[in-house]
């Protein structure tokens, strides 16, 4: 009898956060069915996670690796990628955990021969250790919802990739993610062919999303939830939580394991959230090159934002945009004016976001709140039950040409 074709390969590259990533482990392996593998690449100092897979965790449907060695969030992503078998892969962190509804939202991508299936993110866990700058613990434990209701729609993948550089990279939105998203395996292994790795840049989740763009042709989008994004204290969106999300290019503890990675020139010689996911989108249009992509990449946009976030980096900013400025053959002057328009639309933007969050206090302004749940897998148990309470989305797929 022909061994069965593993459907759904859940990638997690994992370093020195046991804690997360058992919790994360257990929720993931309580799935029903052997269609799915768990592939967990352990980067950590220490024997913590390895002991207890070897101890606590005889599931075949775990794929574990430990490599020894401090690699970089990046190459640690590329031994991951390199573990899957299935023929879909979705990639989350190890303070994250997938929902049931991710392995029929894999039936129906097989059954429609997508490339990609890319879901809002309309449910958040905050870990009880998260601490927001503002708001304290006020958050800790809690799962956050928005409204959903099931709908599917076709994706536009070059659209939504214009779109990325017009905001300078700032979020994929839209485009065909595989963190927090699905997408077709052999496209990654097209990409290894092409550039030699997976993924390159200093954010992987946005380098991939981008360089998928070129590759994906059917692409669906659903508002309902695949997975749960889990934000805890030890992770990057908890220290982006307290505004400590930033930091020196060669010293920032994200990036002392990169050695090779190109900084674009023009952008900003700080580590930041803005300025790692401008690297990233602007290193897979690189090396897929993609020029009329490069050519709408919004500087302006982005100088704008690091001058509102990060004042304390005005004189590195201010040095990219005169190298900016040379290397583009540009008017100083325009590019300042660019960047005070853009510092308008931006500053209004960000009063609106703080006004809408002082009137809720949820992240993003989600508008249910549950909770408190001690970890990712107690929080899984609860969302599975609202889900199994709504009507099936499976149906939507049909309208798809």
């Amino acid at each position: 009898m022909a061994e069965q074709q593993i459907l759904l390969s859940i990638v997690v590259p994992t370093r020195n956060r046991a804690r997360y990533a058992i919790s994360m482990i257990e929720s993931i392996l309580d799935l029903k069915g052997d269609v799915f593998e768990l592939v967990v690449s352990d980067n950590s100092d220490d024997n913590t996670l390895a002991d207890w897979v070897t101890h606590q965790c005889n599931d075949p449907r775990l794929i574990y690796k430990r490599v020894t060695g401090a690699l970089s969030m990046t190459e640690n992503h590329n031994h991951a990628f390199g573990m899957a078998s299935g023929e879909f892969v979705c990639l989350i962190g190890d303070d994250d955990t997938v929902l049931p509804t991710i392995l029929d939202g894999c039936r129906c991508a097989h059954q429609q021969k997508l490339d990609a299936l890319t879901p809002g993110t309309t449910i958040r866990y905050c870990w009880p250790d998260l601490v927001h700058r503002y708001w304290g613990k006020r958050q800790a434990g809690k799962i956050y919802a928005d409204r959903w209701e099931g709908q599917v729609w076709v994706g536009n993948p070059k659209r939504e990739a214009f779109a990325c550089m017009r905001r300078a990279g700032q979020g994929t939105a839209w485009l065909p993610k595989l963190y927090h998203g699905i997408v077709r395996r052999s496209l990654l292994e097209e990409l290894k062919a092409e550039t030699g790795a997976y993924c390159f840049g200093v954010s992987p989740d946005v380098y991939m999303a981008m360089a998928l763009a070129r590759k994906v042709i059917r692409q669906a989008c659903t508002d309902t939830p695949l997975t749960i994004p889990g934000s805890s204290g030890g992770s990057n969106s908890g220290r982006a939580a307290k505004r400590e999300h930033k930091g020196d290019l060669k010293k920032d503890p994200h990036m002392v394991a990169f050695r090779d990675e190109i900084w674009p020139e023009g952008n900003p010689e700080f580590f930041s959230i803005e300025t790692v996911w401008a690297q990233a989108a602007l290193e897979a249009v690189r090396r897929a090159n993609w020029e009329e992509m490069l050519s709408v990449f919004n500087f302006p946009y982005l100088y704008a934002i690091c001058f509102l976030r990060h004042s304390d980096y005005f004189h590195e900013i201010r040095r990219a945009i005169s190298v900016g400025a040379l290397t583009r053959g540009r008017s100083r002057g325009l590019i300042w004016l660019s960047i005070a328009m853009q510092i308008a639309r931006a500053f209004g933007a960000t009063s609106w976001y703080y006004i809408r969050r002082s009137i809720r206090p949820t992240p993003r302004g989600y508008s249910q709140e549950y909770g408190t749940y001690p970890d990712i897998r107690s929080a899984s148990e609860f969302v599975s039950t609202i889900l199994g309470e709504k009507a099936s989305w499976k149906s939507a797929f049909t309208s798809l040409k």
